[in-house]
């Protein structure tokens, strides 16, 4: 039986099949399923980019809000960008493309802030939550990012 004699509809859910068992049997194979992929990746600077001047797409993420401070430590930043920022957005807002299709949580959402404590923020960090993977930081680190969630902007 040749591909050419399946009918259209049968022949295009057959791909579609082919297509999901291969991107299965791949993510089986990498680090893709891994909590620690994340680790590999590298944070971009706008140097890097040849249209650095333009904004950020408004179908990926909300812009920036008037009050975002700049006194992150470079260690917490860099930490934000690779371990948080993939779900939670850089601004915590969830609204990333990995973030929405994850269900991650609001961080600057004013009820989510006031009903959530400082030692269950650390215990998810180290620990995870639902989709969310733990995290093996040092204290001081799962410190400082917890006081960074409560200075994001309601």
């Amino acid at each position: 039986m040749s591909l050419s004699s399946i009918q259209p509809l049968s022949r295009f859910f057959l791909l579609l099949s082919l297509g999901e068992l291969f991107f299965h049997a791949h993510c089986q194979q990498s680090s893709c399923r891994s909590s620690s992929s994340h680790e590999e990746l590298k944070t971009w600077t706008p140097d890097e980019h040849k249209n650095a001047q333009q904004p950020p797409s408004s179908s990926t993420q909300s812009p920036a809000p008037k009050e975002q401070t700049n006194s992150l430590s470079p260690l917490i930043a860099i930490t934000w960008g690779q371990k948080c920022a993939i779900c939670h957005g850089l601004y915590g807002r969830g609204d990333t493309p990995q973030g929405r299709i994850m269900g991650a949580a609001v961080l600057t959402d004013k009820n989510w802030q006031e009903k959530t404590s400082d030692k269950s923020i650390k215990e998810t960090i180290r620990h995870g939550k639902g989709k969310m993977p733990p995290f093996d930081l040092p204290d001081h680190v799962v410190e400082e990012l917890v006081q960074h969630i409560r200075s994001l902007p309601q």
